[in-house]
């Protein structure tokens, strides 16, 4: 009785084994069908899991037909295997994906062998847990089976001597996998009967052992890894399998015995068809993955050259700014008759020259700022400021500039206006921007800058005559604060970089910014809030 239970025991767990098996091999087959060894190479661990679960079923029947099928089923298999190990051998030969004739070529003669073993007495003798191999099938069936494993072994070899397409020791693996595989199925199918219960753990771990000794060099980690988000549906498909095969020992007619046998089978096939849908699953996760760091990646160079461009700007435009500097002074020296009496004539082409050098500096002066600001090196300093004293300089630089287009420049400061916290220079600088995209964009009337208190913050705008804005470009404006440089070239009055100053000059004292139009040709508003002191 011990006896039975502990070959009921070892059938059992071999039927775990096999699902095992039987899983891994779908799942490398579905995984990577790009890489030509899997498919081979999963045939051959399918097949050692038929023959494997042909194995366990024939030490487990209690129906005399029973018995029969899965002698069958064992030599029928176990005539294939050998026949996928040299399908292998040629992967690794040519390194490529074998050619379906190839394919229909080398299984052609198990087709013979089929017909032997199920429909004729030639091959198969058995008598109750015994059973021998016998007459000219046993002849052809032996002469098959030692010529693919003989043809399996030498391909192999001739592909790591000749076309180095493995390692000595990749070679030496593969072969002692082979033999252990080979030695397991040929140790059952050659013997007259099967002997004691060692003899069968023995030839199971002999063939599992084989695979998995082949199965480093073939099957790709990930693969392997992959298996791990799917652990439980792995044991679910387990436990339905080993429920089922229980069913299938316990037959009782031949009918029973056939229907739930084709329950098993439509059990692997639905579990094959699983593991198809988890492997797609996987693999557009993996390339959802691949393409997020690709994405990762492109975002970190993008940010180091845009970092490099505004670094080589802010150089190029600090290198400038010296040489104006003192060009703009040299012409201004010149322009008063320092260096003596000029005519009307050269004093008109040095006031040109002075005012396109004030632009020039002022584009220079643009793109520091702008460098400082994508950098983060923009820093104010706060300190209680009456604008009345920032908008008293802002005068005497942006009066003659309107004057020159014809306009009036007007101020509305009110001498209650209270103290704000700000930085001084960094608010002279925003008016000032604001003032000059003013008066570039009004041809007749003016340019005001009022200030007033309202709730508890003091607001500062820049009124002008000018052309005025679209609604369209109003939200172009806007786009600018919320987008920030990426914006600025949306922006088609051209004032776009000057804005966005402004705009982070703004947002560094906790202000806001104001943009009105009533449309085009209507004038415009531009100007910010500054919070007062507590």
């Amino acid at each position: 009785m011990d006896s039975i239970l502990l070959q009921q025991v070892m059938a059992y767990a071999s039927l775990i084994v096999v699902l095992l098996l039987m899983g891994l091999g779908t799942w490398v087959s579905f995984g990577s069908r790009q890489n030509h060894r899997n498919l081979s190479f999963s045939g051959i661990m399918i097949l050692a899991a038929l023959w494997l679960m042909a194995l366990a079923f024939w030490r487990l029947p209690t129906l005399a037909g029973q018995s029969t099928f899965w002698i069958q089923l064992l030599c029928l298999v176990g005539s294939l295997i050998p026949v996928f190990f040299y399908l292998f051998g040629l992967t690794y030969l040519f390194d490529r994906r074998l050619p379906r004739l190839v394919w229909t070529v080398a299984l052609l003669p198990n087709l013979a062998i089929g017909w032997f073993v199920f429909f004729s007495d030639m091959l198969v003798r058995e008598s109750g847990h015994s059973f021998s191999l016998q007459g000219i099938g046993l002849k052809l069936f032996a002469l098959h089976f030692i010529l693919f494993v003989a043809a399996s072994l030498t391909v192999m070899v001739y592909a790591a001597r000749a076309k180095r397409r493995m390692s000595f020791k990749e070679l030496l693996l593969i072969i002692a996998g082979a033999v252990f595989v080979f030695y397991a199925v040929s140790g059952i199918l050659f013997s007259h009967y099967l002997g004691h219960g060692t003899n069968y753990i023995f030839t199971v771990v002999s063939l599992v052992g084989g695979v998995l000794i082949i199965m480093p060099f073939v099957v790709q980690r990930r693969l392997l890894v992959d298996l791990r988000l799917v652990g439980v549906e792995v044991l679910i498909l387990i436990a339905l399998f080993v429920f089922i095969s229980d069913m299938v020992v316990s037959s009782e007619t031949i009918f029973d015995f056939g229907s739930r046998l084709a329950v098993l089978f439509f059990l692997l096939s639905y579990g094959a068809m699983t593991t198809r849908t988890f492997v797609r699953e996987i693999r557009q996760q993996r390339r959802n993955e691949v393409m997020q760091e690709q994405v990762i990646v492109m975002n970190r160079k993008l940010v180091e050259a845009d970092r490099l461009k505004t670094k080589f700007v802010s150089l190029v435009a600090d290198q400038l700014h010296s040489p104006l500097t003192s060009l703009h002074s040299y012409t201004e020296l010149a322009l008063r008759g320092e260096f003596g009496k000029l005519p009307e004539r050269m004093r008109e082409v040095l006031q040109s020259n002075i005012e396109t050098l004030d632009r020039l500096m002022g584009t220079s002066k643009t793109f520091l700022d702008v460098g400082r600001i994508e950098t983060g090196e923009l820093k104010v300093y706060k300190s209680d400021t009456g604008l009345g004293s920032v908008v008293a300089r802002l005068t005497v630089e942006a009066e003659p500039l309107a004057k020159r287009k014809g306009l009036t420049f007007k101020t509305a400061v009110p001498s209650s206006l209270p103290s704000v916290p700000c930085d001084s220079g960094a608010i002279y600088h925003a008016l000032m921007n604001l003032v000059d995209n003013a008066i570039k964009y009004t041809e007749r009337g003016e340019v005001a800058v009022t200030a007033y208190v309202s709730g508890g913050y003091v607001e500062i705008r820049v009124t002008d005559t000018g052309i005025g804005m679209t609604d369209e470009e109003i939200k172009s404006v806007r786009r600018i604060f919320k987008g920030g440089m990426s914006a600025v070239k949306l922006e088609s009055r051209g004032e776009g970089l000057g804005v966005f100053i402004v705009k982070q000059i703004v947002d560094a004292h906790g202000g806001q910014m104001i943009v009105e139009s009533a449309g085009r040709d209507s004038g415009s508003t531009f100007g910010f809030t500054l919070p007062l002191g507590s």
